[in-house]
């Protein structure tokens, strides 16, 4: 596939993002991002399906590669075990990780953790602050899919003390 860049008459094609006739670099990524947005629209995505989907994977990995997996599993936990940070706040860093990371199944995952630790919406608007403050823009928009996850998934899931 390609596209004609504005105006100059020069393509740009799909597959190996290169131009032909030196088509400027920032309307080659302007196509890229626009035409891969479209097919990969993230308006209706709901974290409960991601989480889902994902957990299908994971399945599967773990029958079919469960030395891999079990190997994952372990160090999840040893990084998560309890020490001189509590698990909220290991949680919390994690969120920030997979928001810095622009990973939608880490963000569902990790707020769905955390609801489930007690996390009130106050630490994830701090939380969320500093994600943005540290990494601008970009992380700014995968910051808001974590309140939007938060609240698709809070009335879902009960904290572990309730």
């Amino acid at each position: 596939m390609h596209a004609i860049c504005r105006g100059s008459g020069v393509s740009l094609s799909r597959q190996t993002g290169r131009t032909r006739a030196g088509c400027g670099a920032v309307l080659a990524l302007e196509y890229i991002f626009v035409s891969s947005n479209i097919q990969e629209s993230h308006v209706s995505k709901s974290f409960v399906q991601i989480t889902q989907d994902v957990s299908q994977g994971l399945a599967a990995m773990r029958k079919e590669v469960p030395e891999a997996m079990k190997g994952f599993n372990d160090l999840a936990k040893a990084a998560m075990a309890g020490g001189a940070i509590d698990p909220l706040h290991k949680e919390l860093i994690a969120l920030a990780i997979g928001i810095a990371s622009r990973c939608d199944a880490c963000i569902g995952f990790h707020i769905k953790a955390l609801i489930r630790l007690g996390m009130t919406r106050e630490q994830l608007m701090e939380t969320l602050g500093i994600c943005t403050y540290m990494g601008g823009g970009p992380t700014l928009m995968y910051a808001a899919e974590a309140v939007r996850a938060y609240d698709e998934l809070l009335p879902r899931l009960k904290p572990e003390s309730a």
